[in-house]
């Protein structure tokens, strides 16, 4: 390992995770060795244990390709670079911190190209009918579900002859078709205020990459509301925990029965079959409806989809215990 150059160890690294759909790649430091851990599909992972200096060498290697400054090593630091993989690029996000001891950690998160997983896609002419429509749609599922692909392959199926404007912090899938735009707060270019100019640019559907706050709440809820079809994401545990957490954003009945067309829940899990695949809890029309006007919060309704494939073995007891909650 020792023989090994920094350089060259980063791309040993890179590729093996890049073969393996790694989604976050985590440096992190114990009493004399850092050790490498791996998030993949099934869960994270241990990679190798290495010595501290060489560690300490990959790390500042991996800062300075991301214009990360390698002379601080507590305060927390971001950066993005890109890694060419079998002839796609994938953009990493990379962010460093320092423990207690002044011992730096690093993690890589892996954003890789657009994949036509047609197993995993919406298809069929409700989702023509709905992409067809003014408003609002929310995905929704914790990080690595899948939401920003789902995004983009819905619109890209259904956008033919339309302007899509997509905003995001950062951009994470490069998509040639739309005009997309990253969030600066040093250049003062907010959620709130990136909507408020691209709303002039005359988009047919709007992509906000995460609805985070009352104002970008409060600016989605506007651009739906003067004729735009607006698609974003919210953090939620299920589908109708979407509709409290945009009330908690200060977003009305009222306002959600104008706009909002459709919830999408998602979870990307690995079957018993190899194939990882999309499960999806839905809220439209009367149910959407009946949810708005009375909010809840429950998993029945994933739990009977999850179960449907635990009896048909395509889940095991494990995964069905694991996700059955969300």
């Amino acid at each position: 390992m020792r023989r090994m150059k920094p350089e060259q160890y980063v791309k040993r690294i890179l590729d093996f995770a890049c073969q393996r759909d790694v989604s976050d790649i985590f440096f992190l430091p114990q009493k004399d060795k850092m050790i490498i851990k791996m998030r993949e599909i099934d869960g994270i992972h241990d990679y190798q244990l290495l010595e501290a200096d060489f560690a300490v060498g990959v790390i500042n290697y991996l800062k300075f390709t991301s214009d990360m400054d390698i002379s601080e090593h507590r305060r927390p630091q971001a950066g993005a670079r890109n890694f060419n993989f079998r002839d796609q690029v994938v953009n990493l996000r990379l962010s460093s911190l320092g423990n207690y001891s002044n011992k730096e950690s690093l993690v890589i998160r892996l954003i890789y190209p657009l994949r036509q997983l047609t197993q995993n896609e919406l298809n069929g002419q409700q989702w023509q009918d709905i992409m067809n429509q003014r408003g609002l749609i929310l995905f929704s599922g914790p990080t690595g579900s899948g939401k920003t692909t789902a995004m983009y392959q819905l619109t890209k199926k259904y956008s033919q002859h339309k302007i899509v404007l997509a905003i995001e912090d950062p951009v994470e899938v490069i998509e040639p078709d739309f005009l997309q735009i990253q969030v600066n707060k040093r250049a003062q270019m907010s959620y709130a205020d990136l909507i408020r100019t691209s709303l002039r640019h005359r988009p047919d559907i709007l992509i906000l990459g995460e609805i985070r706050d009352e104002e970008s709440s409060e600016m989605a809820i506007r651009a739906a509301l003067s004729g735009h079809l607006v698609i974003s994401t919210v953090h939620a545990r299920n589908k109708f925990a979407v509709i409290g957490r945009m009330m908690e954003l200060g977003i009305s009945q009222r306002e959600l029965h104008s706009v909002l067309n459709c919830v999408i829940y998602q979870r990307l899990i690995l079957q018993t079959t190899g194939i990882v695949k999309a499960y999806r809890d839905v809220l439209l029309e009367e149910n959407l409806s009946q949810a708005i006007q009375i909010p809840q919060s429950n998993y029945s309704d994933w739990q009977t989809m999850l179960q449907i494939d635990y009896k048909k073995g395509l889940l095991d007891e494990q995964t069905y215990q694991k996700y059955k909650t969300g």
